[in-house]
């Protein structure tokens, strides 16, 4: 099943939502790779665009989050390392990998990749909505110069 992408996950309405959309969309052919079955090289090099986009995003999210004065941003960037973390775990699992991944294998990345976008978003990126309303558009544009 892919990732579908709903109007309560808006943000910003702007550039992070930009980045969510681009994840999910990223999310999801990673999921359809597996779905299809794939080697380990083809599948790393998607989760590797995926973690460095990631990092990017994170970036900007917390830019964003000093803009809006967030008061639980050091939380939220702890956070991201946590997800960062995982992705480098699951990359150097697959890379040290002899086999392919296993049906199993395959069922339990999918379940994490739902996890990872859908559960951050909701439980952790939504809290940040109340404070984004109303920041002037320089703020947003600002947020297009952050990089890795």
């Amino acid at each position: 099943m892919l990732i579908v992408w709903k109007a309560e996950f808006v943000i910003d309405d702007g550039i992070i939502d930009d980045d969510h959309k681009f994840l999910v969309s990223t999310l999801n052919q990673i999921i359809s790779t597996l779905n299809r079955g794939t080697d380990n090289g083809a599948f790393l090099y998607s989760i590797r665009e995926l973690r460095d986009f990631a990092i990017v995003h994170f970036r900007r999210e917390e830019r964003l989050q000093e803009i809006a004065a967030y008061p639980d941003r050091a939380q939220h960037r702890c956070e991201h390392g946590v997800l960062v973390e995982q992705l480098d775990a699951i990359i150097h699992q697959i890379d040290s990998s002899p086999r392919d991944h296993s049906v199993e294998d395959s069922a339990a990345l999918k379940h994490f990749f739902y996890r990872w976008i859908l559960g951050h978003i909701i439980d952790c990126d939504l809290k940040i909505r109340p404070f984004v309303v109303g920041l002037d558009t320089s703020a947003e544009r600002s947020l297009q110069h952050v990089a890795a």
